[in-house]
């Protein structure tokens, strides 16, 4: 009897947990330990991929370059607004000094501008200059640009030869008072208009107000140039001829800007 009695079943100590003890045969803990695959699971993190590191690399230096380039950006508006808050006052200094050396035409308004509504009389205009070739083509220096304020290199009236006329007419009659031609700041200026002359043109007569030089050699504002109405300059009208007798030297003339400046017909001299 004594032999058949049942043994009772060995309890196991797990020796990975303190005071753990389970009723579980011994070759269930034989050789198994949970650190190898817990490390096994951390090898294959992205602390440790390649390729999820290269792109946490990428989107880091990405956002890294925008931070950057916003902070320059800001900085650059800054120091630009700074400076110009110091440069403003140089800036008018600057037109003071050159009032008092020149006539200022800041205040004359321009009555032979398009924006005015001048307009020039083509049949009492030279013709454009336009290449052979070209004939069929829109004019690209029309006598209009000579009312423009447009005044870049090329934007002009050109015409062959260094002898010709354009006739403007202004919005409303005004007493001639002054006068102001504009050429384009070029190193090279042989197509300026050199001497000139200006005239009134009346119903049943045409009166001269002054014949002048262009001088390109002075050093003051030297493409645009005032001169101020020498005669008949208390007849008021609104139609108006500059003829160029002259240039400096090249075979087109290019004329960049007549300005017409006076008093309204309304005024009381």
């Amino acid at each position: 009897m004594e032999n058949r009695r049942r043994q009772p079943k060995q309890r196991v100590v797990n020796p990975q947990f303190k005071g753990g003890i389970k009723n579980a045969e011994p070759e269930v803990f034989e050789g198994y330990n949970m650190y190898p695959d817990l490390q096994n699971v951390w090898s294959r993190s992205a602390f440790q991929n390649p390729r999820v590191n290269g792109k946490c690399l990428k989107l880091g230096l990405l956002v890294f370059g925008i931070t950057l380039s916003i902070c320059l950006t800001y900085q650059n508006i800054w120091l630009l607004q700074d400076y110009t808050e110091r440069a403003r006052p140089i800036e008018i200094r600057t037109k003071e000094i050159v009032m008092e050396e020149s006539l200022s035409t800041r205040d004359f308004i321009n009555y032979a501008a398009d924006f005015n509504k001048a307009e020039i009389i083509l049949k009492e205009t030279t013709p454009a200059y336009q290449k052979p070739l070209f004939k069929f083509m829109k004019q690209k220096n029309a006598p209009e640009f000579a009312l423009s304020d447009i005044n870049s290199p090329g934007h002009c009236w050109a015409f062959q030869g260094d002898i010709g006329h354009i006739t403007v007419q202004l919005n409303q009659d005004i007493y001639p008072r002054h006068f102001t031609i504009v050429h384009a700041s070029l190193a090279d200026y042989n197509t300026a208009p050199k001497h000139f002359c200006i005239y009134s043109v009346l119903p049943k007569s045409i009166e001269e107000l002054g014949c002048y030089e262009l001088d390109l050699s002075s050093e003051l504002n030297a493409f645009k140039q005032t001169f101020p109405c020498l005669s008949n300059c208390d007849t008021p009208t609104r139609k108006y001829r500059l003829e160029i007798k002259s240039n400096y030297g090249a075979d087109l003339t290019c004329l960049y800007q007549l300005q017409i400046h006076g008093d309204p017909n309304s005024l009381t001299l």
